[in-house]
């Protein structure tokens, strides 16, 4: 019989992240026992992102764009930008 968790053993053996859910919450678990009695995940990888108002120097449109954590630029920055439109905001991969 397969290992109720054999997926996300193997992907701990192989260097993956692994959570475990307790108490209603997921936390990193540095070392998994694998209890059939608890759920365990591959940590989903995270991003975050804000979207930023411009006004276009050209022709006088406003547009968005948005601005990714990890790419180091600050829209701001630019000689268009007005305004942030949101905080940042966290996703899964």
């Amino acid at each position: 019989m397969r290992h109720k968790h054999a997926d996300v053993i193997h992907a701990w053996a192989e260097g993956a992240e692994v959570q475990c859910k307790r108490e209603g919450r997921w936390e990193t678990d540095f070392d998994p026992n694998f209890f059939d009695s608890l759920e365990y995940r591959i940590k989903p990888k995270t991003g975050k992102y804000r979207v930023a108002i411009f006004k276009s120097s050209s022709d006088g449109k406003i547009f968005t764009d948005t601005e990714d954590f990890e790419e180091k630029r600050n829209l701001c920055e630019l000689n268009d930008f007005i305004r942030y439109l949101t905080d940042w905001i966290e996703y899964d991969i």
